[in-house]
């Protein structure tokens, strides 16, 4: 009698485990490569927002025939002349191009607009107002020089590029807008206006710094702060992110001021300009640009990240542009 052969109905133990085998393999090779695909696309889309902007910028020279920052050095950041109640280089530029910004005529500011806090930085007229904190609703910059004529915004601002940032040194220092700065993180920081944002998974502010032109070409390239034409760049434009912890409107932290190159604590100024002169020579006046635009990279860290006084952990990974040529 013939023997009727049997089917299996299944696999054995050893065929179950050699398939596991097989896609635990598959994902440990597709991940990571998924991972920095990524990356990649994040870095892609900063890199093409900067080149946006850059574009934005010289849009603005051409009508102005000055790069963007309506507030001026001696009232960003801490660069210059030391007065109070600054803005930073990232909120400076993004008045210019998105914000309308009008004199008030009076004292009396009504929401959503918001004064600039302290002393009016535009000699000989009214306090100045954003006349709004809404960047995608506002109408476009104003030409306080030109019967307040105003103009399209040159970047139009998203929800997504255009958020308040929290940070450990208050951007803003002053009572009028959001109550007493606050050093803790993890609580909104005194500066009711937003801040340009890159594109990574926490995004944080784009730091734009604008040229001095009365510093000739035997000045240095970048400083910490000083008088009118001690620099080229002053790193104290966007000291309030450098130099504490800043908080990502993702919620993330990191502690500029502990691991950047740019922060006090660090190289500081010198870092700031051993990254431009490594984009560009500078061994002219006109080689040093009319402005600088740098995003965070992948570790979220402006700069080179130090682990401790002397010793980096990794070089930087900053998108970084120079324009104004």
């Amino acid at each position: 009698m013939a023997r009727q052969m049997q089917r299996r109905s299944a696999f054995t133990l050893l065929e179950l485990l050699v398939v596991i085998g097989i896609i635990v393999l598959l994902i440990s090779i597709l991940v990571p490569a998924l991972q920095a695909a990524k990356k990649q696309a994040k870095y892609a889309q900063t890199q093409s927002q900067i080149t946006g902007i850059s574009n934005n910028i010289e849009q603005y020279f051409a009508t102005f025939m000055a790069y963007p920052g309506p507030v001026p050095l001696s009232g960003s950041g801490t660069s210059t002349t030391g007065a109070t109640n600054k803005i930073s280089g990232s909120q400076n530029l993004l008045l210019a191009l998105s914000f309308g910004m009008i004199s008030s005529g009076s004292s009396t500011v009504t929401a959503p607009n918001v004064a600039i806090p302290g002393s009016n930085p535009i000699p000989g007229s009214s306090p100045l107002v954003y006349l709004s904190v809404n960047p995608v609703t506002s109408n476009g910059p104003v030409d306080l020089g030109n019967g307040n004529k105003l103009y399209m915004p040159f970047y139009n601002a998203t929800s997504t590029d255009v958020q308040t940032v929290r940070t450990s040194i208050a951007a803003w220092t002053t009572t009028t807008l959001s109550g007493s700065p606050n050093p803790d993180p993890t609580t909104p920081n005194a500066g009711l206006f937003p801040a340009l944002l890159d594109r990574f998974s926490d995004p944080l502010p784009i730091l734009y710094f604008r040229r001095d032109y009365t510093a000739d070409s035997t000045k240095p390239l970048a400083a910490d702060s000083g008088a009118p034409g001690a620099a080229s760049y002053y790193r104290a434009e966007n000291k309030e992110y450098l130099d504490g912890i800043i908080r990502s409107p993702s919620g993330a932290t990191f502690n500029e001021g502990t691991l950047s190159q740019y922060s006090t604590g660090r190289s500081g100024a010198s870092g700031l300009s051993s990254t431009i002169s490594a984009m560009y020579p500078t061994t002219g006046a006109t080689s040093r640009g009319g402005y600088v635009l740098i995003s965070a990279g992948y570790d979220r860290i402006y700069g080179s990240r130090y682990l401790g006084a002397s010793v980096m952990d990794a070089p930087s990974d900053d998108v970084v542009y120079v324009g104004g040529y």
